[in-house]
């Protein structure tokens, strides 16, 4: 397993507004994926888009990374 999921190991996905997100908070970190795992919905296998996904964790993984 790598540290961003490629497109077979996607089950769900979410859409979710990041502006309001404190990337130097921990705390909101963990709300906005809490929020955005309990309003996943499923998708069909091979079916996932998980560019903005993607792009969302490197970006929060780069943050994480610089603390």
């Amino acid at each position: 397993m790598t540290a961003v999921p490629d497109k077979s190991e996607v089950i769900a996905v979410a859409d979710q507004s990041v502006t309001e997100i404190d990337l130097t908070d921990e705390r909101s970190i963990i709300a906005a994926v809490r929020d955005a795992v309990s309003n996943a919905d499923e998708v069909s296998a091979g079916k996932a888009d998980s560019s903005a996904v993607r792009a969302f964790l490197a970006r929060v993984g780069s943050v994480i990374e610089s603390i």
